[in-house]
């Protein structure tokens, strides 16, 4: 299946220290590549994947459960662990910090340290009730939910430019629901360094959720981010650069 204007995979970098950048729901690498850019001018390999059902059409995203995101993030973690012969650095947003979080979990010893930005533990309750209604509706395979964003309020043009899906998949947004608490219970075995980040005004993974993650985090050495001024795509926001300085200086130290 074709891949939509912008939203392919890429590697940057030459370093022998690789990092592994994994997108939101509905979403594609070009979230995590201003990241990618910056950490790879600090001389880190840099990988942002594509998971599955992404970056095509809603209706392939459909089609897609937890376990497909899941195995694509664990199989491109191996793939760099093979590449470069140590343990790999970890970035996510929204769904992917829920995967990198959880593949720390399981692969303890393979990862460096990870940086999960804005992880929705605590959705909002308007994704929280749409989500059970798309669960037990008989209508759920053929429904869709026009996306609400309100990061639309303050675009700039990198924002503009984000090649992601105008519609959530029912089916897709009812996988991450039935997921958070899976994954918030087993955060207390990732024990690798962890930065948790969030905006202080997002409107779609709340606030206290992120801190509830970083507490349950089972981590020895764990920093936790608030960005006042940012709303979801932490990483497409206003304070972008803070948060690629704090996650370089924090993946340096580890």
């Amino acid at each position: 299946m074709a891949i939509i204007r912008g939203a392919k995979p890429y590697e940057l970098g030459t370093g022998n220290q690789a990092v592994l950048l994994v997108h939101g729901l509905t979403g594609t690498p070009f979230e995590m590549r201003p990241l990618a850019e910056h950490l790879a001018e600090k001389g880190y390999f840099c990988r942002g994947m594509l998971l599955p059902g992404h970056g095509t059409t809603p209706k392939d995203l459909d089609k897609r459960k937890w376990s497909d995101w899941f195995r694509a993030v664990e199989s491109e973690q191996q793939s760099l662990l093979e590449k470069t012969g140590s343990p790999v650095f970890l970035a996510g947003i929204s769904l992917g910090a829920l995967l990198v979080m959880q593949l720390a979990a399981k692969r303890q010893e393979r990862v460096s340290a990870l940086a999960a930005l804005s992880v929705p533990l605590k959705p909002s309750s308007r994704i929280l009730w749409i989500a059970r209604l798309f669960k037990y509706s008989p209508l759920r395979p053929f429904l869709h939910l026009p996306r609400k964003n309100r990061d639309d309020e303050a675009l700039d043009d990198l924002r503009l430019k984000n090649p992601s899906y105008d519609v959530m998949p029912s089916r897709a947004l009812v996988e991450l629901v039935d997921n958070i608490s899976k994954v918030g219970a087993i955060l207390p075995q990732v024990i690798a360094p962890a930065l948790v980040a969030h905006g202080r005004l997002d409107p779609t993974a709340l606030l206290e959720g992120g801190r509830l993650a970083f507490d349950k985090l089972g981590s020895g050495h764990k920093e936790w981010l608030v960005l006042d001024r940012s709303l979801h795509l932490i990483t497409l926001d206003t304070e972008r650069e803070m948060l690629f300085h704090k996650i370089s200086d924090f993946f340096r130290d580890s």
